[in-house]
Parts: C-alpha cells; structure tokens; sequence
C-alpha cells in the first residue's frame, strides 16, 4: 500500500521553499542589478568611443555640447544635442539610455529623436565645450581633444538624472540661448568658476536639488546621478570606463552632502577631474 503525503509534511515543505524563495530572491535582484550596472557602463564607454571617432573626423576636436542651426530631422528647434551629432558613429540609439534608469522612450516616441534629448549620459560641457564667460555672446565653443594633460583622469561622460526624475521642460534653458541644458554633466565648482557659464554646482540650494527628485539621481551633485550602487558610471577621455565615487569626482573641492552650492570652492586644482589641463 503506497503511502501519501500528510498535510503536516506538505506544510513543512511548502515552508521550506518558502524560504528558500526568500533567501534567494535578493539574491537574483542583486544579479539583475549587477548586470544592468555592468551594461550601463558599457554604454557609456561606447558613448565615449564614439565622440572619440567623432573628434577624429573633426580636425582633434570635441564634440559640441550643442549646435544651433541644424538640418537634421531629429533635432529640436533647429538644435542638435552632442548625441545627434555623434550618432552616426553609434551602433544604436540604445546606448544613450541607462539599464539603471527609466526607459528611453515611451509609448509612440521616435526612438532616435527622444534618445538624443533626453539621454541618462551627461557630457563634462563646462570644459570641454565651454561658453566662456569673457565673450557668452559666441555661445558654445570646443576644446582640442589632445590638450588635457590627464586625459585617463579628466570626465568626459557620466550618469545624469533619467527622464522620470524630474519633469522634461527643466531639460532646456532658454532657447537660443549660448548654453543649455540637454545631457549635461555638471561639475562641482559650477557656482563659483569665474571663467565659464553653467547652469548650477552640486550641493544644497542648487537648481537641481530644486527639480530633481532624489539623492540617486543627482540633486546633490548636480544631476550627476550615482545610481550604480551610489556610484557613478564614468567614461574617461581617454575612452575608458569605470565607477566613481562623488567624493572622488568632487575631489579637490571643499564638496560635501551638506555644503551648500554657493559654498563649493576649489581647494587643490591638481586633483580636479573635470578640467586636468
């Protein structure tokens, strides 16, 4: 006579893998998270490469942080963000967008048109297409890709606040203005570089602690979001790629969670990783 399960053993093993379930659940989320972060950062190093072909058919040139006055069908206002300009040495669209954050596009969206305004990557503008304060009326200007001194050391792209983190009127400033804010990264020293125009520091009091709506998408750092595990996914303007720290990309400023923006001063220029010349 075969013999059945008893209700009380059916409850111990449905208990079981009840646990089970629960120990490994944050592991698999814990591996989703870590794949996505790893895929983030290898988007942004292809970013990076692909400015990097871009300055290689541009005379040494950085790519603009924008240019008014384009032809192409995507732009926005006759304005082509520097992910239209580069996107023809882009394998995808795809790439602009961040695993770690919200969907590049949504619903009907153009997927090109939205993935070269609304990017999750901020371009280092402030000194690599700088508009100087001495003449603003010339409005966005380039730099000589070759002339940083520390170019493994120097920012040229990193993690910025998602669509979904705050509304998408705050992603322009002005229109024909000499800059604006479309996939930007701000440096920490923003507030008081008496050289160049930019929109806000980091620290507290700033614009984007204003619109952003959380420490993870940057409204301490100037929408520089550290969503990698409170990390920043970094592609460097040599073309490599890794994770940085705030403090680290705030090195050699005076930059803590607390200071306030107006505050933020540098301290030791050698250590600056947004403007190593």
């Amino acid at each position: 006579m075969k013999r059945a399960f008893t209700l009380i053993e059916l409850l111990v093993v449905i208990a079981i893998i009840a646990i089970l379930a629960a120990i490994l659940f944050p592991v698999f989320a814990q591996a989703k998270a870590a794949a996505k972060a790893s895929a983030s950062l290898s988007n942004i190093k292809q970013i990076s490469l692909a400015a990097i072909m871009y300055s290689g058919d541009s005379d040494d040139s950085n790519v603009r942080v924008g240019n008014w006055g384009s032809t192409d069908v995507d732009n926005f206002a006759g304005y082509a963000s520097w992910a239209l300009q580069i996107d023809p040495y882009q394998k995808n669209i795809d790439i602009n967008g961040s695993p770690l954050a919200g969907p590049l596009t949504k619903g009907s969206e153009i997927k090109r048109r939205v993935g070269t305004r609304l990017m999750s990557y901020g371009y280092n503008y402030t000194y690599l297409s700088p508009t100087p304060v001495s003449n603003f009326a010339t409005g966005m200007t380039t730099t000589s890709a070759t002339a940083f001194a520390a170019p493994a050391e120097t920012v040229m792209f990193a993690d910025r606040a998602a669509r979904e983190s705050y509304g998408d009127s705050v992603y322009w400033y002005g229109a024909n203005t000499a800059w604006i804010i479309i996939g930007t990264a701000e440096m920490p020293w923003c507030y008081n570089d008496p050289d160049v125009y930019c929109t806000d520091g980091w620290g507290t009091g700033s614009w984007y602690q204003t619109y952003v709506k959380d420490e993870t998408n940057g409204n301490l750092t100037g929408g520089v979001a550290p969503r990698n595990s409170g990390g920043v996914n970094v592609a460097w303007l040599d073309g490599h790629a890794k994770r940085a720290s705030t403090g680290a990309l705030a090195a050699g400023t005076n930059w803590t969670k607390t200071t306030a923006d107006s505050a933020v001063v540098m301290v030791d220029r050698t250590k600056y990783v947004w403007d190593n010349q």
